[in-house]
């Protein structure tokens, strides 16, 4: 379809115009690919109240402090693997992503390169 818009177009014009397209694509490969996952905070209230409720507990020493304190222990420690878990999966889908349209742009690079050494 790109093709049929040159038709009438001299060969300069179209390299000119294929060569930019290749400089654009190239730059938009190497931004995705360049790109750095952001940290995904999740704002867990809940893993905060434990913390708290551990600090206010650790200065007891009875044993119903000792035993919530190892409750609230486990319970964080469960809420802060789920929190990494989530973030790592997370982080593997947007590299999913990520490589599929690095994929898409190396695809339509060599496409464009094809064309204009055909020219």
């Amino acid at each position: 379809a790109e093709m049929k818009r040159f038709s009438n177009v001299n060969t300069s014009v179209l390299k000119q115009h294929y060569e930019k397209k290749v400089q654009d694509l190239e730059q938009e490969k190497k931004a995705l690919q360049g790109t750095k996952y952001a940290h995904f905070l999740i704002p867990d209230r809940e893993i905060e109240e434990l913390r708290y409720k551990l600090a206010s507990i650790s200065s007891t020493s009875d044993d119903g402090a000792q035993k919530l304190e190892v409750e609230y222990l486990q319970k964080l420690n469960v809420l802060e693997a789920l929190k990494k878990q989530d973030a790592q999966s997370q982080l593997l889908r947007q590299k999913q992503k990520s490589d599929e349209a690095a994929k898409r742009l190396q695809d339509e690079i060599h496409r464009i390169k094809t064309q204009k050494a055909i020219l």
